[in-house]
């Protein structure tokens, strides 16, 4: 059975609870978001989910007894009912499991278990670079320090970039300030069960990331002061080695560019502090629609976004 966050606490009460809720900031209504209105006026649409108030869900954390963890996305379940939730962004052909006649999920069997406390680091789309820092790295400032000194470890997905693992190391570090826990991966198609397992989770709620989170990722890296107030380079990112959304006229376009000073630069390519460097450094960004624009959180104060 496949049970959302509010109807698992009620199925299981002893096994799963709310440690903690963060509110540094009120839940309110917004007004209603007007972006994307001419482009879908442009074809005769209409999108009312754009036109709807939206209330943030505020971030918590969830405390769970004896959980089952599948895949590198971090599948819980608990009892055999599976945490709905944590299926978002997965499939069977990825995280290795399968879906019956009746269409039940059927997780993997748990080949270990460990003993203590863990934190979960696993998310469905990780290799999604927003995803990744926004929606999953993110959840570690959620942790206070007397928090983290009772986690024994961490899950990790076993698939982890080079730029991602940089990211990961500097995130512990700065949650985890006296002593580093220990790690344990996972990989797609295998699950484990946990004594005790954390799991942070509603840093991203409609679309909406939580104030916290952002400054978090933004105190991962203290930039020279030799680069501060020199905001002047004028950056393009170029998605021509990205198999989605490609741009038809992307060589016409960065020829143009090029003619006005542009730096051209490939993400896939850079470190993540290399990465951050050309953000904190711009004044002018142009860019596709992309994940690649998460870096704006890094950008100094006044840098112009010219989002396709």
């Amino acid at each position: 059975m496949q049970l959302s966050f509010p109807e698992i606490l009620t199925q299981e009460p002893d096994r799963i609870s709310i440690q903690e809720v963060f509110r540094d900031f009120p839940s309110s209504a917004l007004l209603p978001l007007k972006f994307g209105e001419l482009s879908l006026r442009a074809f005769s649409l209409t999108d009312t989910g754009l036109l709807a108030e939206t209330t943030r869900d505020d971030p918590h954390i969830l405390h769970l007894k004896s959980a089952n963890v599948s895949s590198e996305s971090g599948i819980v379940s608990l009892n055999g009912n599976i945490i709905k939730d944590t299926l978002i962004h997965t499939s069977p052909e990825k995280d290795g499991y399968q879906i019956d006649d009746n269409g039940k999920v059927l997780l993997p069997a748990p080949t270990a278990q460990l003993s203590e406390t863990w934190l979960s680091l696993l998310l469905g789309n990780n290799d999604n670079y927003f995803h990744f820092l926004i929606m999953n790295i993110a959840r570690l400032c959620l942790l206070s320090a007397e928090k983290a000194k009772k986690i024994n470890g961490i899950l990790l997905p076993q698939t982890i970039t080079p730029a991602q693992c940089e990211i990961t190391e500097l995130a512990l570090s700065k949650a985890f300030s006296s002593k580093l826990p220990k790690n344990y991966t996972i990989e797609n198609s295998k699950s484990i069960t946990v004594e005790k397992l954390l799991l942070p989770w509603n840093i991203l709620s409609h679309l909406m990331p939580y104030k916290g989170a952002l400054l978090f990722l933004r105190s991962l890296y203290t930039f020279q002061n030799t680069l501060k107030n020199s905001a002047s380079r004028k950056i393009y990112i170029d998605r021509s080695h990205s198999p989605v959304r490609p741009l038809v006229n992307e060589t016409e376009l960065i020829s143009e560019l090029l003619l006005r000073d542009f730096e051209i630069i490939q993400m896939e390519k850079l470190s993540f502090i290399e990465q951050i460097t050309y953000f904190f450094q711009a004044s002018l960004i142009v860019a596709p629609h992309g994940a690649g624009l998460t870096n704006i959180i890094y950008c100094s104060p006044n840098t112009q976004i010219i989002e396709i």
